[in-house]
């Protein structure tokens, strides 16, 4: 069953909206509080601003805070009771004249893994990130004007930009799939997003989507004590061109540190390309997954655990929502897996069962990235800096080994910390693992092989967010034809 609203019922729904009437000066006023008290690395440029800032504002706050705090005590008990009954996740479906697609068989598809690190303000500021109700509207619509202007003139294979980005990186063997670094967003059919764990940002975001996206799931989490301490949802969120046929999240049941507060899971979908026979209902079907695991792990090991519940989850999930009449096109998982490739504190994932199952275009071998790669988990202490101010400079950078280092996180990790990751500071002399620290990944599974065209990791969204977006279009095999 498809869920269009968050509550099985009007009432539950209206009930959820006084606990949030309740519930959102205090949240706001908090989050205010605390984020004037959090100064990112940009802010710190102005220290005579930020200190009228402070003074001038952190009293009347602290006030307001104590005037909300019963009423907010109140709904979020009331918000806690509700939770219970709530649905894991919500679709949105939204038609207009530009996002009209039905059931369309075309040659090539496009999909996206993107972290966009909208958490409430005081939790991005921690990221280094500010301003997070412009961020989700800005992102939006760069997302947006890519796919109105840009996407289509990807389409041509000798198209300029990427072009220059193989000459930079390849020689005399270049492969079939088209690789580099890119300023703009390619055609993509579907978003695999992250982090966008705060409803009133997920409204802004939703509403820039949906003017080439008409199908949208959002607000996806199982809220209780085991979960996430009724806190942060799961983050996920999941765009799509095509209509969408079935929907499932699951939780992971094992997390550590501050993932205990947020309910990371996966998120299953199943979409409708196109039908080969619409009068016995064969259908031309696709499996898309999205994902994000534990962060800054330790010396507790819970990704291995987690990768083995998505190879569960997902081999489920195909099994009891395919019909006799599907044909899978195309199995795609996909999302942030606080991991790499390359680190010598990663080695047990990376060599876990899901890489035999899915296939990383990106990988060579266990421990080694192709050539091309580069990594995706920015520096946070770094993400102001003139050099990555633009899309052209970040691409700039990152084409640079000795500049990318400076502000991608090395694959160097012994054991993933904040220390080793946000506090680590940059070499002064060129490493191979330098700025190669890739855990944005789109894999696809080897029983239902795809081609893949380009792989390209995106610098259009600098300073909206802390990771770099990665992209794969793909052909389906000539049996499809």
């Amino acid at each position: 069953m498809l869920h269009r609203r968050e509550f099985p019922s009007p009432l539950l729904a209206w009930l959820f909206q006084f606990s949030v009437i309740l519930f959102k000066p205090f949240w706001s006023c908090l989050s205010a509080l605390v984020s004037i008290c959090i100064a990112t690395t940009f802010e710190r440029r102005r220290v005579w601003k930020l200190f009228f800032k402070r003074s001038l504002l952190i009293s009347p706050l602290l006030a307001l805070c104590l005037l909300f705090l019963p009423f907010a005590i109140v709904g979020f008990i009331i918000r806690c009771i509700l939770y219970i009954y709530r649905n894991p996740y919500r679709l949105s479906i939204k038609h207009t004249s530009f996002n009209v697609q039905s059931c369309k068989k075309i040659n090539e598809y496009g999909v996206a893994t993107l972290n966009f690190c909208l958490l409430p303000e005081f939790l991005s500021r921690l990221n280094n990130l500010s301003d997070t109700h412009s961020r989700a509207k800005e992102i939006g619509k760069r997302i947006i004007l890519d796919q109105m202007f840009y996407g289509q003139r990807n389409d041509v294979n000798d198209n300029e930009e990427i072009q220059l980005s193989l000459r930079h990186y390849i020689n005399n063997n270049p492969p079939a799939v088209m690789t580099g670094i890119t300023v703009h967003f390619p055609n993509l059919e579907f978003l695999c997003i992250q982090e966008v764990w705060q409803s009133n940002y997920s409204d802004l975001l939703v509403e820039e989507l949906h003017k080439i996206y008409p199908y949208v799931i959002r607000d996806v989490g199982k809220y209780g004590h085991g979960s996430n301490y009724f806190l942060l949802n799961s983050g996920l969120m999941f765009a799509s061109k095509y209509e969408i046929l079935d929907v499932d999240f699951k939780y992971f049941g094992t997390s550590c540190n501050q993932c205990v507060y947020a309910g990371k899971g996966l998120l299953m979908i199943k979409v409708l390309l196109w039908y080969e026979d619409i009068r016995t209902e064969k259908a031309v079907v696709g499996y898309l997954y999205s994902t994000q695991l534990q962060a800054y792990q330790g010396k507790v090991e819970v990704n291995d655990k987690q990768l083995d519940d998505i190879v569960k989850w997902t081999k489920e999930f195909r099994e009891t929502t395919k019909r006799e009449n599907d044909v899978i096109a195309f199995d795609i998982l996909s999302g942030d897996f606080n991991f790499d490739n390359i680190s010598p504190g990663d080695k047990n994932v990376r060599e876990h069962e899901l890489f035999d199952v899915y296939r990383d275009e990106g990988r060579q071998s266990p421990g080694t990235d192709h050539h091309w790669t580069v990594g995706t988990e920015m520096r946070q202490h770094y993400l102001y800096e003139d050099e990555v101010s633009t899309p052209e400079g970040l691409k700039k950078c990152l084409e640079s080994p000795l500049l990318r280092q400076q502000f991608i996180v090395d694959a160097d990790i012994e054991e993933a910390s904040l220390d080793t990751i946000v506090y680590a500071l940059p070499k002064t002399e060129i490493s191979p693992c330098g700025g190669k620290r890739r855990i944005d990944l789109i894999l696809y599974h080897v029983d239902y092989p795809v081609i893949p065209t380009r792989y390209n990791f995106v610098t259009r969204l600098t300073r909206l967010t802390d990771h770099i977006p990665v992209t794969m279009n793909f052909k389906l095999p000539t049996s499809f034809d």
